[in-house]
């Protein structure tokens, strides 16, 4: 069963990340898709690295304190194996790229195909909608109280 908290995560997540896409969609005539490439890149790295985390506390709990240890030990070097391997396949993507978007070489490979400042905007898609989820519920509450 989901709780609250999540599902008002989950609503805030995706239209926060829907109205940013569209935002950088409308970038096109300027950098192409690359923005946007590189946003939603880094947003579903956040999502699913959010899961993994949400997994492994979840496991963690119903363990006594040294098994619970190694399991948010395992999630959090899970979680950094899954950013690294993302970032550095963005990276190996863009060392790679043929197309020429930039006359500098060294920014052309950090602009596009894969926008790699996008990118790392995009990974701070899902503390924003947990900050923005926790506030809002917070929110709920004092007016319960009022």
């Amino acid at each position: 069963m989901e709780s609250k908290f999540y599902k008002i995560f989950l609503k805030i997540f995706w239209i926060y990340t829907s109205i940013l896409s569209v935002i950088f969609v409308s970038f096109y005539y300027y950098i192409k898709l690359s923005l946007l490439l590189g946003f939603l890149i880094g947003s579903q790295s956040s999502s699913i690295l959010f899961e993994i985390r949400n997994f492994f506390t979840s496991k963690a709990l119903q363990k006594t304190k040294h098994p619970a240890r190694t399991l948010s030990f395992l999630g959090f070097i899970i979680g950094l194996a899954l950013i690294a391997a993302v970032t550095i396949i963005s990276i190996f993507i863009n060392h790679n790229s043929n197309q020429i978007f930039l006359l500098n070489e060294k920014l052309n490979k950090v602009i596009y195909p894969i926008n790699l400042f996008a990118f790392l905007f995009g990974i701070l898609t899902t503390p924003i909608s947990i900050v923005i989820s926790v506030l809002i519920l917070r929110k709920g509450v004092n007016n319960g109280k009022d």
